[in-house]
């Protein structure tokens, strides 16, 4: 096929005017402000279901970073959680994120509304502009779009308070359009827009959706270079998108990548975590009977895995469409979106089909990450695109859908003998053996989010096939109203919008009655933040309820919520509660806390905050450790096992001994009594320490290690050279010497530091990149460049 074939049908776009191109953004603005209008003006009522992400990790770390940024402090290092992790180089922080700024000047609630509802409705504006340009009929792209912005792969992602990953979809139908454009003109200034799309969604905070797009977007340009001109310049100028964007982000990019090096992710997570949520073959129902595992609203799911993970629904009419659209279609406007569609819902089978072992093995990223179903929101795409292209196909061609009508009443006839099937196995005194044994299936696969025990409750059982059956007949109801309007479709020519509308109703109610939203005053433990207040000092809390509410409260808990866990501190949880080290990965997705174990007072753990029932519990741990512990003893142990097995041994002492990992420079002195430190001066990345020592001795920090660490000497100090040191595994160290120091330990990013100034020189290129596109700068070169020939012919003639 030539490429001229694969150009969008632009024959019609000269004729459409500005007010058919906008009024459908118009409608997608109102659709947008009917769904979220209510939350939008409040600060207390805020998109999701409390106890979730959100409340868990997202809240808590905006009102942290954006707090620090308010006071003139760029957070790298975040002391609160995890005995301190970096902060800026964890993705999910999104400081550099543009949007994300409105944090600095709104509350925390407001603006995460506001980027909700902001981000979707920019998703649907750039899946609108996308169909748009491949030749579609407004109201097709307007249908396209909105399919894509409440389908069940995006929108059930709000009320599971997933915010970085509905912020980094907005951008994939943008990096899409550009690679279409390019294509199709070879113009560079879509090179540019596919990079600043993908810089944004890097800099969003989700790395796995950008590692999803990324997949998705090599795949299909693949596919389009098959028939491309010119391969060379178009793979060289595809892959300026990706370097591009890597350039644009760097200052995010780098620290990332370092953080997950010392992280749970730096060598691969295992297979059995890694193929975790995966969608399950049987939630392929969900593509017209959204609720037929229940919706986790009027009844739990009780599917496999999670809903969010697990829902494809677009609605019936909008499936319909994308099945006629990928039949009847015309081929350069499909552009491969069906077998895009395929091959990314085949990905995002994980581990139940072969195809995902493969990749796991041989594709670098894909042992990075769980829950490849992700995969689902980029199928989704390609099938909105297909739903736009079925719909623009009636409107130009209406024809006799007699045929069609027949098979969609099939459908709809299976749907309600199902409904039948499933009533009578749930009507008598005891549920029909099958419907019990579906139940124990499940249970089974031990990929379940409810106990166990529920599905084996009389009472669950029937309001599981209630709201089963009840799904099915919505289902065959709406297919029989969809094979009326086919039915009717060339006699009457305001039925194929009848059909429009039908798409937009059925997946604007579906999200609809999927929303929820919580008070944010009622988020967080009162009586935790009453319990801190009462008892000041500088320990560690374990809160049980929520790790990452330190952060909001200036407290340090031992633990948080966050995929980046320090690998040293998941070895040693991990060997704390009697498994092995190298299971930590296993233990930092499923953490226990079953026993107290000694190494808790090293890590200055002083309260345990549960909550039993409704009443809070707070257990004492009297014996923890200071910050700041002067040591004359230590021992030399190189391995990971050699030293917790030296920190588990009975005659350890943390409060005279210290475990390190090379003999230090300078050696204490065994004899002596131990001198004074304090801490004069901090912030989040530093430290100022104050200390007196008669004789030298080893200076314990019971914070966090990272290889970032840096000590230097302030005035006044009788040493020129301090070394930060891995101690207990887990913690700093700092031999001094004799005398009197004043040292400034800070978190120092080497890999932040070269990815600003990268960031820096590219925004400053792509801005003239930018420029260069535009009328004037066109104009500027030709200038420029007709004067350099003159200049030339001038001196040839001399």
């Amino acid at each position: 096929m030539p490429m001229t074939e694969l150009a969008p049908n632009t024959s019609n776009a000269a004729a459409r005017t500005r007010r058919q191109f906008y009024l459908p953004i118009l409608a997608l603005l109102l659709l947008t402000l009917f769904m979220f209008g209510d939350v939008l003006f409040s600060s207390d009522t805020v998109l999701s279901k409390n106890g979730l992400d959100l409340v868990q990790q997202g809240i808590p770390w905006r009102e942290f970073g954006f707090g620090q940024l308010r006071n003139g402090n760029l957070p790298l290092w975040n002391p609160h959680v995890f005995l301190g992790v970096p902060f800026l180089g964890s993705f999910q922080s999104a400081l550099l994120y543009p949007p994300n700024w409105l944090y600095l000047v709104w509350p925390v609630g407001l603006t995460t509304n506001w980027l909700i509802a902001g981000h979707l409705f920019l998703g649907g504006l750039f899946m609108y502009v996308w169909s748009w340009r491949r030749g579609l009929h407004p109201v097709a792209c307007l249908v396209a779009a909105t399919l894509l912005m409440f389908c069940g792969p995006q929108f059930l992602r709000v009320s599971a308070g997933h915010l970085p990953p509905l912020l980094a979809m907005a951008w994939v139908p943008l990096l899409f359009l550009a690679i279409d454009e390019f294509f199709t003109t070879r113009k560079q200034a879509w090179c540019l827009v596919g990079m600043g799309a993908l810089a944004m969604q890097i800099l969003a905070g989700h790395p796995q959706y950008c590692f999803c797009t990324v997949v998705a977007a090599g795949i299909y340009s693949c596919l389009c270079l098959i028939y491309a001109r010119q391969r060379l310049y178009v793979t060289l100028g595809l892959s300026s998108v990706l370097l591009g964007a890597s350039a644009l982000a760097a200052a995010q990019l780098l620290p990332g990548l370092a953080t997950a090096s010392e992280s749970i992710r730096k060598t691969g997570l295992p297979y059995v975590i890694a193929s975790s949520f995966s969608l399950p073959p049987e939630n392929l129902l969900t593509l017209v009977v959204p609720g037929v595992f229940g919706d986790d609203v009027h009844v739990k799911y009780w599917g496999r895995w999670n809903l969010p993970e697990s829902s494809l629904f677009m609605g019936v009419t909008g499936l319909v469409l994308a099945l006629y659209g990928a039949i009847y279609g015309e081929r350069a406007t499909r552009r491969f979106s069906l077998v895009m569609a395929l091959v990314l819902l085949l990905i995002s089978l994980g581990d139940n089909t072969p195809l995902f072992r493969i990749l796991y093995d041989t594709v670098p990223g894909f042992d990075k990450f769980r829950s490849v179903a992700r995969f689902d929101y980029l199928a989704a795409v390609f099938l909105s695109m297909l739903a736009g292209i079925g719909l623009d196909r009636l409107i130009r061609q209406p024809r006799q859908e007699y045929r069609s009508a027949a098979v969609i009443i099939a459908v709809a006839v299976l749907l309600g003998i199902a409904s039948v099937v499933v009533k009578s196995a749930i009507a008598g005194p005891t549920p029909a053996l099958w419907w019990q044994n579906l139940l124990k299936s499940i249970v089974a696969t031990g990929q379940i989010s409810i106990a166990p025990a529920v599905y084996a409750d009389a009472d669950s059982i029937r309001n599981f096939g209630r709201f089963t059956v009840l799904s099915l007949l919505v289902a065959a109801a709406t297919f029989l109203m969809l094979a009326g309007l086919f039915v009717f479709l060339r006699a009457r020519s305001w039925v194929v919008y009848g059909i429009a509308t039908l798409a937009l109703v059925e997946v604007f109610v579906f999200a609809r009655m999927s929303r929820e939203t919580f008070p944010l005053s009622q988020a967080f433990s009162h009586e935790v933040d009453d319990f801190l207040a009462g008892h000041p000092g500088d320990y560690r809390v374990f809160n049980t309820l929520n790790h990452n509410q330190a952060m909001m409260q200036g407290a340090y808990d031992l633990w948080g919520y966050d995929s980046l866990i320090p690998m040293r501190l998941a070895e040693l949880m991990a060997y704390s509660q009697g498994q092995k080290p190298t299971n930590a990965v296993f233990y930092a997705h499923y953490p226990s806390f079953n026993s107290y174990h000694r190494f808790f007072e090293l890590l200055r753990l002083r309260y345990i905050f549960q909550q039993v029932g409704d009443e809070l519990k707070v257990h004492e741990c009297p014996t923890a450790l200071p910050r700041l512990q002067l040591v004359q003893s230590y021992r030399v142990r190189k391995q990971r096992d050699a030293i917790l097995a030296a920190m588990n041994d009975t005659v350890f002492d943390a409060k005279t001994t210290v475990i390190l990992e090379d003999d230090p420079d300078v050696k204490p002195d065994a004899d002596a009594m131990p001198g004074t430190a304090t801490v004069v001066d901090e912030s989040t990345d530093y430290l100022v320490i104050e200390a007196h020592l008669a004789a030298p001795g080893i200076l314990l920090i019971t914070d966090g290690w990272s290889k970032n660490w840096r000590a230097r000497p302030l005035p006044g100090s009788v040493q020129q050279r301090y070394r930060v040191m891995a101690a207990d595994y887990v913690l700093r160290a700092i031999p001094l010497e004799a005398g009197d120091h004043l040292i400034r330990l800070e978190y120092r990013s080497i890999p932040f530091a070269i990815g600003k100034w990268i960031s820096l020189v590219a925004i400053v290129a792509y801005g003239l990149a930018i420029g260069t596109q535009t009328p004037y700068g066109s104009a500027f070169i030709r200038r420029f460049n007709s004067r350099r020939a003159g200049s030339k012919r001038v001196d040839h003639r001399a």
